[in-house]
């Protein structure tokens, strides 16, 4: 941060906006500038948000829900997805009980216009299972790292 100081006085002058407080704040600002540009990022605003790209790292710890419609489900879905929506939660839901495993992390995913991946992992979470997450961006963002699949 000194030399960015240094650098600062030398354009700015000393006394402008406040000397030594103005050039430590936009040292700071400038250093955070720095951790950004090196791969920091702040974190989720969301934290039951997974990323693709972060499930993909985890694939063989996940057991993947499909909140889409049954009929979306039947033409396309991930591997071991269980279909569980709003409109067959009645009949299906308990089926959770024999597929969860110790160790595993529930990634419920839909659509990438849709919230019933939310409202589907929020009832999961209600009936005691943890982890439970949402995949960011659907089924699609899951599809367009595996084109050939399904």
């Amino acid at each position: 941060m000194k030399f960015f100081e240094e650098r600062l006085r030398i354009v700015l002058g000393q006394s402008i906006f406040g000397g030594t407080i103005f050039l430590t704040v936009v040292a700071l600002v400038l250093g955070l500038g720095q951790l950004t540009l090196q791969g920091f990022s702040p974190p989720k605003s969301d934290p039951f948000a997974i990323s693709v790209a972060d499930a993909e790292q985890m694939k063989d710890v996940i057991l993947w829900i499909d909140a889409r419609s049954d009929d979306s489900f039947l033409q396309a879905h991930i591997p071991g997805a269980l279909s569980l929506n709003r409109q067959n939660w009645e009949k299906k839901s308990p089926l959770l009980f024999g597929a969860f495993q110790p160790g595993k992390t529930i990634v419920v995913y839909c659509s990438p216009d849709c919230t019933e991946s939310e409202e589907i992992a929020a009832r999961i979470r209600k009936m005691g299972f943890d982890p439970v997450l949402y995949l960011e961006g659907g089924f699609e963002s899951w599809r367009k790292l595996h084109p050939g699949a399904i």
